[in-house]
């Protein structure tokens, strides 16, 4: 998907990295581990739990809580874990349970984008947009957007349909990048997608968009979970 090299030049730059800012963890959808069980094998050494452990903190949306998630989420980064590595630099970039510390942010959002990390290039795009950064360019973050969109990241998908979206754009124009955020697990482009599938006469796609809100609901109701 190709998208114009002025996006973050637009007026929606502001919106665009507070969006982005507002989702609870890179991957914290589907959890295969307990509370319980993450807790006993983080505290083993394992990485993945630490991370899961980490993700679970943030959903809680607790202060004091995401200090902890921080602090599994850096730890499962030193031992190497790309995601947990994509995590700890989005949390330095935006201040969430540790210190905003632009330069930590870079560190470990270069480390987890050479690993291969899911969300590395969006959180990269997003740090060389921050006007607070002093290491701010435009181009790099153009570059990485870009990356993420071929990558076809959840998050960056939502970026575009949102600015097209609010330009008035036709829906039909924007349906790639609106399905690829909707199979991201987002609620707000699942639905948007079922309001798509609607407008067509087939009962097959009426039935699509059903499931749609459906499990735009289920997501919804399980991060309420306590």
């Amino acid at each position: 998907m190709r998208y114009v090299t002025s996006f973050f030049k637009s007026l929606w730059l502001s919106l665009i990295i507070v969006m982005a800012s507002m989702s609870v963890s890179l991957h914290a959808d589907n959890l295969p581990l307990s509370m319980a069980d993450a807790i006993k094998d983080a505290r083993q050494g394992n990485a993945n739990a630490m991370l899961i452990l980490a993700n679970e903190l943030l959903q809680r949306h607790d202060q004091h809580l995401d200090k902890d998630a921080f602090v599994w989420a850096l730890h499962a980064a030193r031992l190497g874990h790309p995601d947990a590595a994509a995590l700890s630099g989005r949390l330095y970039r935006t201040g969430r349970g540790i210190t905003k510390n632009y330069i930590k942010a870079r560190y470990w959002l270069n480390i987890a984008s050479t690993s291969g990390a899911r969300g590395a290039s969006l959180e990269l795009a997003l740090l060389y947009a921050d006007h607070g950064f002093n290491g701010r360019d435009i181009k790099k973050a153009n570059i990485y957007f870009q990356i993420a969109l071929n990558k076809t990241d959840p998050r960056a998908c939502l970026l575009v349909v949102q600015s097209k979206y609010r330009r008035g754009t036709e829906p039909s124009l924007f349906l790639p990048e609106l399905t690829c955020a909707a199979h991201g697990n987002i609620p707000i482009a699942m639905r948007m997608l079922a309001d798509v599938l609607d407008q067509t006469a087939s009962p097959q796609s009426q039935a699509k968009a059903a499931r749609w809100r459906l499990d735009a609901e289920i997501i919804e109701q399980s991060r309420l979970l306590p």
